[in-house]
């Protein structure tokens, strides 16, 4: 049951098992006057709750019912009523339980709050702000504060659920971004907030202990929390640009619902999993510290200074962050993630598009180079050769392309393959894939060469080396004879 908007607030309250509160709570919220829409969003109760719901939404027209066919967690709840929320055009989106420990009054104060893009209570600014609650509770979230204050760097009461975000002010892009459907979810999504420099303004209050019902919270919810504390502590020291937001609008970047840019989508997305966050992890020092050098050596012995080139699969663009200023580099992705963090990596100024490597949205003789590193492997034969067929069409006379493209038995192939095994052997997932399968590394020169000149190039280097331990074969190619060029069908995705 859905009614339509009648309000320019949006209260969210998530439901499970809450039936017997539910006409006391409504009782309250009208009291309060909030002046607002009420959105409950159920996870198909079994004791009834939608149904109460229901029954009293015909007395209050400003009470809506999102209804969800199974249990999904309470982060998930709050994250599907707030995107509803920016949907719809709220200005304001609050949230609350559903256990009578909020109180509608406090929102109120909440609401009434010029100050802050989120302004949330506090049970830690005042002596005895959680009053009837067990020993154990209390010493579980005062655990929780610490280690929020600890593993996030922010101080505030990072556990508490009452709040009201300003839509106009905080992108929806946080919510989307938080990946937790419990209650993590709460933490995650603040951290994100202040993490990007958003106002948090808090409020003490008082919060007693629940009287009805029994609390939701299960111990695999804790350990689910103290997982994911532990894995934003190490984001936020080694790879920050995984949680900085950027805004993307303006910059002619369209929507894609491609399988393949789905898949590049969730590998670099912020991926909360050990193994997969040690991988991450890995990935990133290799880029910089062992990739980037020799790539930076060859860029410079390439191309003069001042030339565009085109990152064809731009990535995270860690390489080309001290180049930014030699060269004007224009970076292309078939993922939005990938853009937002190539932009999040090397600054605003960055130039970045979404494409596919296959119809690049350039018109001819656009770039003097074309590059990328760890893209071609990740396509059969067919599509490389129409991948490299756009290349030469959007270079200029003199151009050239630098591929780093892994050989079969590269340095870096081998250490995957047993980061992989081992990982996989501590964590029993035994078909769990880290990256996307490479299915055309590199075998040899010649074939290299046939595949450059099907495409109209001309092999000029073919360079395995010390530089970057043996992990990349270096292919810099000319431009050798005009080929036909034809409408491409291919949209597939590059890296």
């Amino acid at each position: 049951m859905m009614m339509g908007k009648m309000h320019n607030r949006l209260v969210v309250i998530p439901t499970y098992n809450e039936a017997q509160n539910i006409e006391s709570l409504v009782s309250r919220l009208v009291e309060a006057n909030l002046e607002a829409d009420i959105l409950f969003v159920d996870d198909s109760s079994p004791d009834g709750t939608a149904g109460n719901i229901a029954r009293i939404a015909e007395q209050y027209p400003f009470i809506r019912l999102l209804s969800r066919p199974a249990k999904s967690g309470f982060g998930s709840a709050q994250r599907d009523g707030i995107l509803l929320g920016y949907k719809e055009g709220y200005s304001e989106i609050a949230t609350m339980d559903a256990d009578l420990t909020h109180a509608p009054s406090d929102l109120k104060r909440f609401l009434s709050q010029p100050e802050g893009d989120v302004v949330i209570g506090s049970r830690f600014q005042t002596s005895g702000g959680l009053p009837g609650w067990s020993l154990w509770r209390l010493l579980l979230t005062h655990f929780g504060h610490l280690l929020t204050r600890i593993c996030l760097g922010i101080p505030y009461d990072a556990t508490g659920a009452l709040r009201v975000y300003r839509t106009a002010r905080i992108p929806r892009r946080v919510f989307e971004l938080a990946q937790s459907n419990g209650y993590a979810f709460l933490f995650e999504s603040l951290f994100l907030i202040a993490s990007n420099g958003f106002a948090v303004r808090q409020i003490p209050i008082i919060l007693p202990g629940r009287i009805t019902g029994h609390s939701k919270l299960r111990f695999s919810d804790l350990r689910h929390s103290v997982s994911l504390l532990l894995q934003y502590f190490v984001i936020r020291q080694l790879l920050p640009e995984r949680i900085r937001l950027v805004d993307l609008t303006g910059r002619g970047l369209p929507e894609t619902d491609s399988a393949d840019a789905a898949t590049w989508d969730r590998y670099w997305g912020c991926r909360l999993c050990s193994s997969q966050l040690v991988y991450d992890v890995l990935a990133s020092f290799y880029r910089r510290l062992v990739i980037r050098p020799a790539f930076e050596r060859s860029m410079r012995a390439n191309f003069p200074p001042g030339s565009r080139l085109l990152h064809a699969g731009c990535g995270t663009g860690q390489v080309d962050s001290r180049l930014m200023s030699r060269f004007q580099i224009v970076g292309l992705d078939h993922s939005a993630r990938a853009i937002e963090l190539y932009v999040a990596t090397n600054g605003e100024i960055a130039e970045a598009k979404i494409g596919s490597i296959f119809e690049l949205p350039f018109p001819d003789s656009s770039f003097r180079g074309v590059y990328n590193l760890g893209v071609m492997e990740h396509f059969p034969r067919q599509e490389i050769v129409a991948a490299l067929r756009e290349f030469h069409r959007v270079l200029t006379p003199e151009g050239k392309i630098l591929l780093w493209w892994p050989p079969e038995r590269g340095t870096s192939v081998m250490i995957l393959k047993v980061v992989s095994a081992v990982l996989r052997v501590f964590t029993g997932k035994k078909s769990e894939s880290l990256f996307p399968a490479e299915c055309s590394r590199i075998q040899s020169r010649e074939t290299t060469r046939e595949i450059l000149s099907e495409a109209g190039f001309t092999l000029q280097e073919f360079k395995l080396g010390i530089g970057d331990l043996y992990t990349q074969v270096l292919v810099t190619a000319s431009k050798s004879q005009a080929i036909e060029t034809k409408h491409n069908p291919l949209s597939q995705g590059s890296r």
